[in-house]
C-alpha cells in the first residue's frame, strides 16, 4: 500500500529582506515567464534552470533585452538574469510580443476597455482577478474611469449653474428689448 501525501490549503509567508535558495519547476510558458519576469525586476543574478523552451519564452526573454534586462542563456533550458532590482533601465521600449497570449490577454482587455470609454456612458468595469500586475492595472483603469466621470458630472452641474445664472440677466435684457420696441 502506498502512502498518500497530504498538503496544506494554504501556506502563510511572513515578508523577507533576503531570500535565497532552490527552486525546481517544471517546464511551463506561463511559470518561465513569471520567473523571468521575477528575476528580471530581482536584485542580482538568478539562474533559471528547466525552463520550457517555447516561442513564448524566447518573446519574454526578447522583451526583456529590449527592456534593457540582461540575460545569458546557459543552455536551452537554462538562462542566468541579471536582475535591476526593480528598475527598468529602458521602460519605453517597443515589445515585440508575438502570440505569448499570457502577456498579450490582459493587455488586450485593457485596450478594449480604453477603446470603448464613451464621456456620455459609464463603461463596463475591468475584471479585477488574475495575477497581481494585471489586478494592479484594472483596479487603476476603473479608478480612472470613476474620476473621469465624476469629472464629466461636475463640469455638467457648473455648466448648468452658469446657464441659469445666466438666464435671469438674458430674460431682463430681452424685456427691455421689448419694451423699447413699444
Amino acid at each position: 500500500m502506498t502512502q498518500q501525501k497530504h498538503y496544506p490549503q494554504h501556506i502563510d509567508l511572513e515578508p523577507v529582506l533576503h531570500a535565497q535558495g532552490t527552486v525546481r519547476l517544471p517546464g511551463s510558458k506561463s511559470i518561465s515567464n513569471r520567473t523571468l519576469l521575477l528575476a528580471a525586476l530581482a536584485e542580482g543574478t538568478t539562474t533559471i534552470h528547466d525552463m520550457l523552451a517555447s516561442d513564448d519564452t524566447m518573446v519574454m526573454l526578447g522583451a526583456l533585452r529590449s527592456l534593457g534586462i540582461r540575460w545569458d542563456e546557459v543552455d536551452e533550458r537554462t538562462v542566468i538574469v541579471h536582475g535591476n532590482g526593480g528598475v527598468l533601465p529602458e521602460p519605453a521600449a517597443d515589445l515585440f510580443m508575438g502570440n505569448a497570449g499570457t502577456a498579450i490577454r490582459p493587455l488586450t482587455r485593457l485596450a478594449h476597455a480604453v477603446d470603448s470609454l464613451d464621456p456620455n456612458a459609464p463603461g463596463p468595469l475591468l475584471d479585477e482577478s488574475g495575477p497581481r500586475e494585471v489586478k494592479y492595472a484594472a483596479v487603476a483603469f476603473n479608478a480612472l474611469q470613476a474620476r473621469i466621470a465624476a469629472y464629466l458630472k461636475e463640469r455638467m452641474q457648473l455648466l448648468a449653474a452658469i446657464s441659469h445664472d445666466l438666464q435671469t440677466p438674458i430674460t431682463r435684457m430681452k424685456l427691455r428689448v421689448e419694451v423699447m420696441d413699444e
